[in-house]
């Protein structure tokens, strides 16, 4: 256990490149090995980092980015982001949902609320929504919940929210239910404008 992980901020000296972040689930293994998101950040040379409120999401990034929260939940992380080229800021919420219908409607609610405080500002979401936004983002045999999807529809639609292009696979998790292997698409990125 890296007790430092408790932390809302940290700061390293190395040197690193532009990206902007680098986004986890804690429960990341690098040989094997659990990682605390201090340690993460020095094997990948990232600056600044923080986690949400469960330490279920990691959030990393170089000097040239400023990020500041503004809401963190045990499914989400909410901040404020700007770049020294970029002047607006623009809003970037990390998804880690959790698999029951209430819990997601709970989800949807909260990130609901903030688009509506987020007023004009772009808005990027990403993550692992656990749930699928049609049945072609699914493949196998056992029956999928289209209440939970429709509830994340109405979330997208109701946020004007469009889905970023990926390159790919069409899924991003593959298991095993009823004895029979599924894929779906969980992680997906969103974005207002």
């Amino acid at each position: 256990s890296c007790t430092s992980c408790e932390s809302s901020n940290f700061s390293l000296t190395q040197k690193t490149n532009q990206a902007l972040l680098c986004y986890l689930l804690s429960n990341t293994r690098i040989n094997g090995r659990h990682l605390c998101i201090v340690r993460f950040m020095a094997k990948f040379g990232f600056h600044l980092g923080l986690s949400n409120t469960s330490n279920k999401i990691w959030v990393c990034w170089s000097r040239s980015f400023a990020a500041n929260v503004l809401n963190s939940g045990d499914q989400f992380l909410h901040m404020a982001v700007t770049h020294k080229s970029i002047t607006p800021v623009f809003h970037c919420t990390f998804v880690y949902a959790k698999c029951t219908r209430r819990e997601c409607q709970e989800l949807w609610s909260t990130l609901s609320g903030i688009h509506v405080a987020s007023g004009h500002h772009s808005w990027l979401l990403g993550g692992d929504f656990n749930v699928i936004a049609s049945l072609e983002e699914y493949s196998g045999s056992s029956p999928q919940d289209l209440g939970t999807m429709t509830d994340f529809n109405a979330f997208i639609h109701s946020s004007q929210l469009k889905h970023a292009q990926v390159i790919g696979s069409t899924y991003t998790w593959s298991g095993i239910r009823n004895g029979r292997r599924i894929w779906k698409k969980l992680d997906r990125v969103l974005f207002n404008e």
